[in-house]
């Protein structure tokens, strides 16, 4: 190295690499490696002077020499740096304290020497203390009536974004920006997104905010925008981080329920007691993602019964639904083959259809056909008729005193009259021999 009008210059084939704090360009880190690559039928190989490889390690001025390089393609690369402080190979800047010295691509490091007489290179390599720092949340998910509800897997998710207008210098964002909400049985979910990478002092604010791209039906989605401070400070030659807060989410999941009400009408006679009648509700098919048929409380398995004394209304009661699609019933009259009744055989199909509102909140409707015609009312008539008491048969008239006597005196006449006609025939015949 020679120096001319007071400026030093870089003798031909050498490189002097100046490794310092970016975050102040003063501060000189020594202990920290390089190693120039040459260029082969391009591909770079790690360069050997006199059969070493070609490396140096700063010393405490933070300056590393090579020398020694021929004509060629050539590259500058870091392999190591000290303590806490990280590089990246992309900043390579020009060290104006020598007036003849080539310099180095900006962000590649690369150079190049076409003969034995040019001048060498200088060039100053800024290298960053670092510190990382995770964002963590919760989210509370409960039902309309602040009931607690276990967080399903893979449903709900978090966004972490950068703030438009704000400096983000020295920041480097996780490779993923969303983080899933951890199942819990409990109601109580957490997310924590990737850890983000401070190498400069600042304060850095952040977005999270809940992913509704796919929005899970019924569920009220927290739609804030929650705004989070990293402060990043430097003290003793350390970075530290500090987050100013956990951001926290609350959903509410919205039930929708439907009840059937069966209507029972009497026609015919007036009973003297009307008697109890059945009702039975089964469940047929759904096409939603639900494991069984929604029934109501009190069913056993897909079955439920409800009576109603006499004529009136009868409710089988709410059916909760937590799952869009289509659910089918079947509505009969149970025959209990009560006496001179005679029993409507009717069969009600009725079809609940859940989906949901404008707030994504679970709606139901449902419509009732009797065979295939939509009605308004599930309704059951039976018609009594009141038995007819038998007729008893016609009792003979007894006979009167005076009227016995007659009969009597015609009755030994009539015997008389025999006995005579007998006697002539036996006396007939005794003759004729």
């Amino acid at each position: 190295m020679i120096r001319r009008n007071g400026t030093a210059s870089v003798a031909a084939g050498t490189v002097i690499v100046k490794l310092v704090d970016g975050n102040d360009d003063t501060t000189l880190i020594p202990n920290a490696e390089f190693k120039i690559q040459r260029k082969i039928n391009n591909t770079w190989v790690d360069y050997f002077i006199r059969g070493r490889k070609a490396s140096a390690t700063t010393n405490a001025s933070g300056i590393a020499t090579f020398s020694g390089l021929s004509i060629g393609d050539y590259r500058l690369v870091q392999v190591s740096s000290q303590g806490n402080y990280t590089f990246n190979n992309k900043e390579f800047k020009p060290n104006t304290a020598y007036g003849t010295a080539g310099t180095l691509g900006a962000t590649t490091g690369e150079f190049s020497i076409t003969s034995s007489t040019q001048p060498g290179f200088a060039t100053i390599v800024p290298n960053y203390l670092s510190v990382s720092k995770k964002i963590t949340g919760s989210k509370e998910y409960v039902d309309q009536d602040e009931n607690e509800i276990s967080i399903p897997e893979n449903t709900f998710k978090t966004v972490l974004a950068q703030l438009p207008g704000e400096n983000y210098d020295g920041v480097t964002m996780p490779t993923t920006l969303t983080a899933d909400i951890q199942v819990s049985p409990q109601g109580k979910g957490f997310f924590g997104f990737e850890e983000i990478k401070f190498t400069k002092p600042g304060t850095f604010k952040f977005s999270v905010k809940e992913d509704v791209t796919n929005p899970l039906e019924g569920v009220t989605y927290d739609t804030s925008e929650k705004t989070v401070t990293i402060t990043v400070t430097k003290a003793n030659g350390e970075l530290k981080a500090e987050v100013d807060s956990e951001p926290s989410f609350k959903n509410v999941f919205n039930y929708t329920y439907a009840n059937f009400k069966v209507k029972k009408t009497l026609t015919g006679d007036t009973p003297t007691n009307a008697g109890e009648f059945k009702f039975e509700l089964t469940a047929v098919s759904t096409t939603a993602n639900v494991a069984e048929v929604p029934m109501p409380v009190g069913s056993n398995a897909d079955k439920k019964e409800v009576s109603v004394n006499g004529a009136g209304d009868v409710e089988f009661g709410q059916i909760k639904y937590e799952a869009v699609g289509k659910y089918v019933y079947k509505v009969v009259e149970v025959n209990t083959n009560l006496a001179n009744y005679t029993y409507d055989q009717t069969e009600y199909t009725v079809t609940v259809d859940v989906t949901t509102d404008a707030d994504n909140k679970l709606v139901s409707t449902y419509e009732i056909k009797k065979g295939t015609e939509v009605v308004t009312d599930i309704e059951f008539t039976n018609k009594y008729e009141t038995p007819v008491a038998p007729v008893a048969p016609a009792t003979p008239a007894s006979p009167k005193t005076g009227d016995s006597t007659t009969n009597m005196m015609f009755m030994f006449g009539m015997l008389a009259v025999s006995v005579a006609l007998m006697l002539v025939a036996a006396g007939y015949k005794k003759q004729l021999r």
